[in-house]
């Protein structure tokens, strides 16, 4: 499907298929989930190039992989437990580093580099957000957000 004039002949094919044994009182079921999800496509479409461009960075970082077809999809590349939030942000931001005389690759060089107290300071700063960030795994992330929102957590009244 090259153009969009391609993809909506295409939905509304499935839906001349899907309407056929319906009741004309049920087409209400079949027409509102697409007009949903053609909602969603007008509300999203901004965005979709910023998204797109957020998966390919973190495909070549080898975090998600997608899978095309009827059953395909976007997934981690690896088990949740796997992936450090370190290793997302780094591909996502770049370094981590608090100013750039401290970047792990590329460091950029100043007029006082060769007395300067602070870089001392600077490095360690890096050192322990880095050690932060890639203690935290998108497992850990989930089972957070599931204990700050009360899942699996019950609560008994009498």
């Amino acid at each position: 499907m090259v153009n969009f004039q391609e993809k909506v002949n295409f939905i509304w094919s499935i839906a001349e298929l899907l309407r056929g044994p319906y009741k004309k009182e049920q087409y209400g079921d079949v027409i509102l989930p697409m007009a949903v999800l053609r909602r969603f496509d007008c509300v999203l479409a901004p965005t979709k190039q910023e998204v797109l461009k957020r998966y390919e960075t973190l495909k070549k970082s080898g975090l998600v992989k997608s899978v095309r077809g009827a059953q395909g999809g976007y997934y981690l590349a690896g088990k949740p437990e796997e992936i450090s939030i370190g290793s997302i942000l780094r591909a996502l931001e770049g370094s981590l580093a608090p100013v750039d005389c401290v970047l792990e690759e590329n460091a950029q060089s100043c007029t006082r580099a060769d007395n300067c107290v602070t870089k001392l300071i600077w490095e360690k700063m890096r050192d322990k957000i880095n050690e932060a960030v890639d203690s935290i795994s998108l497992k850990d992330l989930v089972q957070e957000y599931n204990k700050l929102n009360n899942k699996d957590n019950y609560m008994y009244y009498i």
